[in-house]
């Protein structure tokens, strides 16, 4: 019998809104302490320290929160993407690229993070696929022949370009505006770091949901594998 996924899936995929949700407000409120430092560097009589002191607490606020639920939402989808790695492998037999181990060391090991999580997903993702031919050799390099009848998901390989593309804007963005006492071109250049790696998030966040969902659908209600 096959896990239940229904779940966790549900779960995950609202916890992935809601921080995808809070990367936006997040976003917004870095515009706000910033365009209210231009406007109080521009002796703006409207603008005092109470102002912009209220709106970084604002934004210390939500990124706690944020913190908060991308822990949870870590946790809850790992452990149900371990679930559907497991009734993957009864579903079809094959040898995923990655052992079960993976599942989560992947999301923390340095190096391999940027790309071992998108292999452990796709195989999901693939040895759940009804189309795919239960018995194959192998799912570990897609040039070998049995892969030809295996068919992968464009909504995954987008989602983990959108990860790893916010992932090194952020890095980057850190680095090149690392500053004792920033000026506005710089806070300027980390706030639209800020915005674009958010918006990548977000968009894959509503990728992996769509993942998220069709994998779980494929997985529920339980079927034979005989």
């Amino acid at each position: 019998m096959l896990r239940p996924v229904a779940g966790l899936g549900a779960v995950s995929a609202v916890l992935i809104a809601i921080t995808a949700t809070l990367g936006v407000v997040s976003a917004w409120s870095t515009w706000n302490i910033y365009f209210l430092l231009e406007r109080f560097f521009d002796d703006d009589l409207t603008v005092g320290a109470a102002d912009l002191l209220a709106a970084k607490d604002t934004l210390f606020a939500v990124a706690w929160s944020r913190g908060g639920a991308l822990v949870v939402t870590a946790v809850v989808f790992v452990v149900w993407l371990r679930r559907a790695r497991l009734n993957s492998e009864t579903i079809c037999e094959v040898a995923h690229r990655r052992s079960r181990g993976w599942v989560v060391g992947s999301w923390v090991c340095p190096v391999v993070n940027l790309w071992f999580p998108y292999q452990v997903v796709s195989d999901v993702w693939k040895a759940s696929n009804p189309d795919t031919p239960r018995r194959l050799e192998t799912l570990q390099a897609e040039r070998m022949a049995p892969l030809r009848f295996v068919s992968g998901s464009r909504h995954l390989g987008l989602w983990w370009g959108c990860w790893v593309a916010a992932f090194v804007i952020q890095q980057v963005a850190a680095v090149v505006t690392y500053e004792d006492k920033p000026t506005m071109e710089m806070t300027l250049v980390a706030t639209i770091a800020d915005t674009l790696t958010m918006f990548l998030l977000a968009v894959s966040g509503v990728l992996i949901i769509l993942a998220v969902r069709q994998i779980t659908r494929w997985q529920s209600p339980p079927r034979g594998v005989s």
